[in-house]
């Protein structure tokens, strides 16, 4: 077997109620993004990785059938283990086609905003002045690919004619105010119900929905969305793993280090480290 071809799974077969995540090694230049990352949180990532030599939560991707994945979440934690010299990542597989995988988005709630923005919008993108209420409905018909408002006022950014360009406009929507604004992903666009949960803010930036096979094409030509638009819900998702950096970082072969990850989760589940919630989970120290 070719090690850049990875095909043994890493995980041992579903036992119980809740099948086991699917954890296998990838070779790192064969897992591609679909979005741009964070240098600052790559940055402390990287700090973190060192003293902790822990990997604590595996990067989610999708298989593509030719030995590559496309990374779901995690595009950060990617690139701190890239910086690293991480030859293969620590990856868990999910069935991405499965309507139990959702394809979601986030919104920005920008606390306060740059100067110019929005106003300069239009000198580098197509944008379209309307109100709120008309903005948000064009958005959920696929007409806009995003807007932008600030109180009673929107812009709409348009469709392009294909996707590479759909996000490269979102990428310069972002640029205009990323690291120079403080703001929050939020999952809603009532603008209102948002500046009363968060305290105040300034203006509201939504993103339309993707469809999968879109994510998957983006990756495919190289193409990257901003950070922190898609959302991805995924059903048993492997957290707090805890696996040893060093067991990341080593040289060696795919196959090996799958045959080795195999035998640490059967040990983990020996040692009863392994447990599954059902319920939803809220976490604080994130």
């Amino acid at each position: 077997m070719s090690p850049g071809a990875p095909q043994t799974r890493g995980s041992p077969p579903a036992t119980g109620r809740v099948p086991l995540p699917d954890l296998r090694f990838f070779p790192t230049f064969r897992v591609l993004l679909h979005e741009e990352h964070d240098p600052g949180r790559v940055e402390r990532l990287v700090r973190r990785l060192k003293e902790e030599a822990v990997l604590r939560n595996p990067p989610l991707v999708a298989a593509l059938g030719d030995g590559r994945a496309v990374v779901l979440d995690g595009a950060n934690r990617v690139t701190a283990l890239e910086q690293l010299g991480a030859p293969h990542l620590l990856v868990q597989v999910v069935p991405y086609a499965e309507p139990s995988v959702v394809l979601d988005r986030w919104h920005h709630l920008l606390v306060t905003v740059p100067e110019g923005f929005p106003d300069r919008l239009g000198e580098g993108l197509p944008v379209e002045a309307t109100d709120p209420d008309d903005a948000s409905r064009r958005l959920a018909r696929g007409e806009l690919v995003a807007y932008v408002r600030v109180g009673g006022i929107a812009q709409g950014v348009p469709r392009a004619p294909d996707l590479v360009e759909d996000a490269d406009r979102l990428r310069r929507l972002v640029a205009a105010y990323r690291g120079r604004a403080v703001y929050h992903r939020v999952d809603s666009e009532d603008f209102e119900e948002l500046t009363a949960r968060y305290g105040g803010a300034q203006a509201l930036v939504a993103f339309g929905r993707f469809r999968k096979e879109e994510i998957l094409e983006l990756a495919r030509n190289s193409a990257k969305l901003p950070a922190g638009v898609t959302r991805h819900i995924v059903p048993g998702r492997a957290l707090r793993v805890n696996l040893p950096l060093e067991v990341v970082l080593r040289r060696g072969s795919v196959e090996e280090k799958n045959a080795w990850l195999r035998a640490w989760i059967q040990q983990q589940l020996r040692e009863g480290r392994v447990r599954s919630y059902l319920e939803p989970t809220i976490l604080f120290d994130e």
